[in-house]
């Protein structure tokens, strides 16, 4: 999903709000629970910001394919 917040106040409320998920993705730790490797906050054109959560990588398919297993 791409998003593109124009307003501070609002991309500022965002960036709080996907930290928080990120910090408690951080927290959980179970065989069958992506981890949660690093948070990215990067601004990239005319005061844009893009804010990543980059997980770790499972292999193996999706979960569809496992599901139809």
């Amino acid at each position: 999903m791409n998003k593109v917040l124009r307003n501070p106040e609002l991309e500022e409320k965002s960036f709080r709000e996907m930290y928080r998920e990120f910090s408690i993705g951080c927290t959980l730790d179970h065989p069958g629970i992506v981890s949660y490797k690093y948070f990215v906050r990067q601004k990239v054109r005319h005061g844009e910001q893009e804010f990543h959560i980059l997980i770790d990588l499972m292999e193996g398919g999706n979960l569809e394919q496992y599901l139809n297993k």
